[in-house]
């Protein structure tokens, strides 16, 4: 409970008068849970990290810019990496809380185009951008809605040069489907 309240807190000062773009594929750790258990992100997604791997985040700096990816391992302990450009350093963890619905990080679907696979996002400022997705994931659209929480995530496992020439992923939360895109 108390690192909920102290994760709430630290979100509740993210207000508009702070507000800044961050690049589309990054996210801002806000805090982490003191025994690096979970990590919060800018957007108020909790992600719950691996035990073999809390120790790391615990010399983290909060405001420190990370990446999301998947966890492309043949056996994964997580469905994703948290890496930490500043450190090298990477975590595995799992969605617990999606984002906030009404946070200014918090990205959304507002626009899909189900037959050409571009879809475009927008935050709570407003800022668009508008994503191509492969070819060959434009079928997972069809599950996907306006108003569908998204976690823009960078696609750069080893073997994803060899598949797609996309360099991001679109992850939507409330459905739990992963495509991967190219900003258009």
């Amino acid at each position: 409970m108390k690192k909920l309240i102290i994760a709430l807190i630290a979100l509740s000062t993210v207000g508009f008068a702070n507000y800044y773009h961050l690049p589309v594929q990054c996210h801002q750790a806000i805090s982490c849970a003191v025994d690096g258990s979970s990590v919060f992100l800018e957007d108020g997604s909790e992600w719950t990290v691996y035990p073999d791997d809390r120790y790391i985040v615990m010399h983290w700096d909060q405001q420190d810019m990370l990446n999301i990816s998947l966890n492309s391992s043949f056996f994964p302990a997580s469905e994703f990496y948290i890496s930490n450009p500043r450190t090298g350093e990477y975590i595995r963890v799992d969605m617990k809380l999606g984002p906030f619905y009404d946070n200014l990080y918090t990205k959304r679907v507002v626009g899909i185009d189900y037959l050409y696979g571009e879809v475009c996002i927008e935050d709570g400022s407003g800022y668009q951008t508008w994503w191509v997705v492969e070819s060959s994931d434009i079928p997972l659209l069809r599950q996907w809605n306006v108003n569908d929480g998204i976690i823009v995530g960078s696609n750069d496992n080893w073997y994803s040069g060899f598949f797609s020439s996309c360099d991001a992923i679109l992850h939507v939360v409330e459905h739990d489907i992963t495509v991967r895109a190219r900003e258009h």
